[in-house]
């Protein structure tokens, strides 16, 4: 999901590698230094059949660009762990796993997320908190022209320390991934 993908990020070292299902996580990411791969997980799932399988098909993915363990021995793995669940879900893991490793091993599908100027903007989705984006006049004002029912969640008051990526779980009935886009560019753009 977005928020997973976005709190996640905090995580990752520099020039470290992202793979995300950009079926489900979709929003611009804010962090840079970083490599990022979107795989069509679930639309590549549904071709085999299973949308399960977009886990593994993002496991592939990342076996395939990392080339860690070798295709032959993970389809053979895949067999041994599934062969009790029968043929066909063994074939399906195999298929999917196979199409993650192709799409991993495509260069073309990673790009490099360039870091931020050295002159970082004052405030971000990543590091301000909701109280000081309700006690900043200008802040607060991009919240009431973008997203004015975030002001009337009854659990906002005691949400005050959260970072406001920490609290966007709390409200996600009430935010779409374009708004968290376009309120993080203004953000950003405040001195």
């Amino acid at each position: 999901s977005d928020d997973a993908c976005q709190k996640g990020l905090a995580e990752v070292a520099q020039d470290g590698l992202v793979i995300r299902n950009c079926n489900r996580a979709k929003s611009k990411i804010r962090s840079g230094g970083i490599y990022l791969m979107d795989v069509p997980a679930d639309d590549m799932a549904k071709e085999i059949g299973d949308i399960r399988m977009a886990d593994m098909i993002l496991i592939g993915a990342l076996l395939g660009y990392t080339k860690l363990i070798p295709k032959e021995l993970v389809l053979a793995g895949v067999q041994m762990k599934l062969a009790k669940k029968g043929e066909q879900v063994v074939l399906a893991n195999q298929k999917a796993l196979d199409q993650g490793f192709e799409w991993g091993a495509d260069a073309s599908h990673i790009k490099k997320l360039e870091a931020k100027a050295a002159t970082e903007s004052k405030y971000s989705i990543e590091k301000t908190t909701v109280g000081e984006i309700l006690d900043t006049p200008k802040l607060r004002a991009i919240v009431e022209k973008m997203f004015p029912q975030v002001l009337n969640h009854p659990l906002l008051e005691t949400g005050r320390t959260f970072k406001f990526i920490d609290a966007i779980p709390y409200m996600k009935d009430m935010l779409k991934p374009e708004d968290l886009d376009n309120f993080s560019d203004a953000l950003e753009e405040i001195e």
